[in-house]
């Protein structure tokens, strides 16, 4: 097949036109995923300042509580959170003192026991600390580390909550797929309008050239139609 100019044009505008679209989205996508993550990290330190106390309050110092209504409470008041996963609670030392079962909506998850490297590092610290944890299977965990403390100020405890990726994960995947299906219509229509003017540009280059041959063929009265006012 002749690589004609038209042919040419066409291939060139839709390599320029596949690499702008490629980028721009590759930076959407990044750019939203960032947003949903920092999201996330933000609501998780809000729940543990926010729930802590509360956790504190009911367990009284009785690991687990003494009466299964506190308990339940504990399960219920947490649970309005759909990201997480467990808790647990330490001594300042490091020692457990509870550790919850997993939620129902996360039996499944399997923890290896590498998100304990640096815990007691972490258990020093006089403020929530963050960090992000990654299980074998791919699935990502937000560990929040509190510390909780008494009314003399004394830190009492600290309290250890995993949660989950899940949903941010599947707003990405949501996310992927609808830029994607916008990204091909606006690749296609991209397509049909490089098609449709690298035809206006170059149907007038044809007709000289067509002109041109039928002059050296002898044909001298070879006369085109010319429109428009640019060079083409």
């Amino acid at each position: 097949m002749k690589a004609t100019l038209g042919r040419k044009l066409f291939f060139y505008t839709g390599i320029i036109l596949a690499s702008v679209l490629l980028i721009t989205f590759f930076f959407l996508v990044r750019g939203q995923s960032r947003q949903w993550e920092e999201h996330l990290h933000a609501q998780g330190l809000s729940f543990a300042r926010f729930a802590t106390p509360e956790i504190l309050k009911q367990f009284r110092g009785a690991f687990p509580p003494r009466d299964q209504e506190s308990l339940d409470y504990v399960y219920d008041f947490l649970g309005f959170n759909r990201d997480l996963t467990r808790f647990t609670l330490y001594s300042p030392n490091g020692r457990v003192l509870f550790a919850s079962p997993l939620f129902p909506d996360y039996i499944d998850l399997v923890l290896t026991g590498d998100e304990e490297r640096g815990l007691a590092e972490r258990l020093r610290i006089p403020r929530i600390s963050v960090q992000t944890v990654t299980l074998e299977d791919g699935s990502r965990l937000l560990d929040l580390l509190a510390p909780a403390y008494g009314p003399t100020g004394e830190q009492v405890l600290s309290v250890r909550y995993f949660i989950s990726y899940d949903s941010v994960d599947r707003r990405q995947m949501e996310m992927r797929q609808q830029f994607l299906r916008i990204g091909l219509l606006a690749f296609v229509a991209s397509l049909l309008l490089a098609a449709y003017a690298a035809r206006r540009m170059t149907r007038p280059l044809g007709d000289l050239a067509e002109a041109a041959r039928a002059i050296g063929r002898g044909e001298l009265d070879t006369r085109m139609s010319i429109q428009g006012s640019d060079e083409i």
